[in-house]
């Protein structure tokens, strides 16, 4: 999960717009209620389960991004070490780079690993993420009241709707006031499978002089059983738009899948890295971006 779990924390509001059903209590919502497992229990131990696999799961992965913005794709290969990750663009706009392109990635590749500096920060900035992620996956329990919602063989919805009582103590948090939506869950594994979210309404920041997030903004984030045990962002959605100081406009539009998810070695180096990235060729890998 890593850097992408921060947005799946925020993506709790959904694609369903036109709002979602509260009134009929499914087979497994009065199966938890016998159970003495509400909505809210349930949603709080699957929290409690990530942030455990999130604490405890230090694999290390290397895999494939495609990259969709409005009008733009690029295709990654990512591969993860504990120092940080490196990563290699291979295609653009479905199209393979060329071979100064290439060279200017592999350039830049031993850039990284040359200058320990520049490392570093990679590292620290994802360490930041994955720290703000954790602090965001902690308050959904608390900012966002559930109940049961469909059943889906073994997935259980749970719908998911702004706790009014929530007092919340930064920006990001605020988001939470207008999301609305549905968190899937797998039952067997009680992991978190996905969120489907949209915004109820609209978001204001410092009375809307440091900007605002428009209604309607969306969310989608899956995540899938990728080896025995380990859990990883595969779809990643969204949909947001609004202002930010001095009027300038947001637009955040972005749908990214990952996928040929490899499990790679827990002493792997940078040098290391950088070494399986640099042979990767383009061409063993689908370049077309879809």
């Amino acid at each position: 999960m890593r850097n992408a779990l921060s947005l799946a924390a925020l993506a709790l509001g959904g694609l369903v717009v036109g709002g979602l059903s509260f009134a009929a209590q499914p087979l497994y919502a009065r199966r938890g209620a016998a159970q003495g497992m509400s909505a809210q229990d349930l949603l709080k131990k699957v929290v409690d389960n990530e942030l455990a696999a999130d604490k405890n799961d230090n694999s290390l992965w290397m895999y494939t991004s495609v990259m969709r913005k409005p009008g733009e794709s690029e295709k990654e290969i990512f591969v993860e070490t504990s120092h940080g990750i490196l990563s290699r663009e291979i295609a653009e706009d479905g199209k393979p780079l060329d071979k100064g392109q290439q060279q200017q990635q592999i350039d830049h590749i031993h850039d990284v690993v040359r200058d320990s500096a520049d490392a570093e920060k990679i590292a620290h900035n994802q360490q930041d993420d994955a720290d703000q992620a954790e602090d965001m996956l902690r308050l959904l329990p608390q900012a966002l009241l559930a109940s049961y919602g469909k059943r889906r063989g073994d997935l259980q919805a749970i719908n998911i709707k702004p706790n009014p009582n929530f007092q919340p103590s930064s920006h990001e948090a605020k988001v939470f006031q207008a999301m609305r939506g549905v968190v899937w869950v797998d039952t067997k594994e009680d992991r978190l499978q996905e969120i489907d979210g949209h915004l109820g309404h609209r978001v204001d920041f410092g009375w809307g002089v440091l900007g605002h997030l428009d209604r309607g903004g969306r969310f989608h984030v899956v995540q899938r059983e990728v080896a025995p045990g380990h859990w990883e962002i595969v779809r990643l959605q969204v949909d947001m738009r609004g202002k930010a100081l001095f009027f300038k406009s947001i637009s955040v539009q972005q749908d990214e899948t990952r996928t040929d998810y490899k499990l790679l070695p827990q002493d792997i180096t940078l040098a290391q890295a950088a070494d399986m990235l640099i042979h990767q060729s383009p061409s063993s890998s689908r370049a077309t971006g879809q």
